[in-house]
């Protein structure tokens, strides 16, 4: 097994990069959300309201790209392909203006407005003057802090954060669950291209390539794995199975929901909805945590599976 691609997701619910490599920070993959789009409610000026693909699908039709300075980001829109707004990977303090509170999934960080440019640039192409994009302050702590194990090895509880993401710092994806998700879609369904479902719906960080005889979904029983070769290894632990939500029916050329006949999500809710605490969501793709900070991954890398359950692991503690 190899890892087949990396992507780095620089604002949350944009569209996403492909690297080559990437380093593994405290929180995560370096860059990886780091920045978020809110808007706010005119009774609740001090009170942000974080936008997201699932609720505002037009997010899709954004397109981020590393600067070849290594410094910098640039993000266009669909529309208008000439126009690019430009943001520093690292900004400096003085970048920086006015901070509001973030809360994801119960827990809150600060994020830093990044001023009226940006600001017009998304408002303009999303028709809401209340939209501001800030930029993390302060890694959050994620809700699920443990690694559960059926095997009996106990709960080992880890210190990487997280930014932006939902609830966890990596996805994990594989080319076999993959191909199982695209072969519930019509052959020529605007949804497939290049014979694939796109597996950036699913937000993976890290796709893994299997051999053909692996099983869709056997990494839902993986615990540990190691990516890399001998005596430079980094070691992934695998912590629960991703719940999904209705962005992944999003249909990336148009920003607006597929039709009904070609959504994926209500064709992985027949035999999908495996965690008991999110009886209606499908799953897709196993989150990770990793504390070697500082190590790098690459495309190409092995990926051998360490440690695995005999049983799906289904819960959180």
């Amino acid at each position: 097994m190899e890892i087949a691609q990396i992507y780095i997701y620089p604002i949350k619910s944009l569209r996403g990069i492909a690297v080559e490599e990437a380093t593994i920070m405290e929180c995560g993959l370096q860059y990886d959300r780091q920045y978020v789009l809110v808007k706010f409610a005119e009774d609740k000026p001090n009170e942000p309201e974080v936008i997201a693909i699932k609720t505002n699908s037009e997010l899709c039709l954004f397109s981020t790209a590393f600067h070849e300075d290594g410094e910098s980001l640039t993000v266009t829109h669909a529309s208008n392909p000439t126009e690019t707004l430009t943001l520093p990977l690292t900004p400096f303090r003085d970048m920086l203006s006015a901070t509001y509170p973030i809360t994801l999934f119960s827990t809150s960080t600060i994020g830093f407005d990044m001023g009226p440019q940006a600001a017009t640039f998304f408002q303009n192409h999303l028709s809401d003057p209340t939209i501001k994009l800030l930029f993390i302050a302060a890694p959050r702590d994620p809700h699920p802090v443990l690694t559960p194990s059926i095997a009996g090895d106990g709960l080992v509880k880890h210190p990487q954060k997280i930014r932006f993401m939902d609830v966890a710092p990596i996805l994990l994806t594989t080319s076999s669950s993959l191909s199982d998700v695209t072969s519930r879609l019509p052959a020529d369904s605007d949804m497939v291209s290049g014979g694939s479902f796109d597996i950036t719906k699913f937000r993976s960080n890290i796709h893994v390539t299997v051999p053909s005889a692996t099983p869709a979904y056997d990494e839902e029983f993986w615990t540990e794995i190691r990516v890399g070769e001998k005596d430079k290894e980094v070691k992934f632990d695998c912590t629960f199975n991703t719940a999904r939500c209705l962005s992944i029916n999003v249909d990336y050329q148009t920003g607006k929901q597929a039709p009904q006949e070609e959504q994926i999500y209500k064709r992985m809710m027949k035999d999908r909805r495996i965690q008991p605490h999110f009886n209606y969501k499908p799953c897709f793709g196993r989150y990770c945590v990793c504390d070697t900070f500082g190590a790098k991954i690459r495309r190409g890398d092995k990926v051998e599976v360490v440690k695995r359950n005999e049983e799906r692991h289904v819960d959180v503690a």
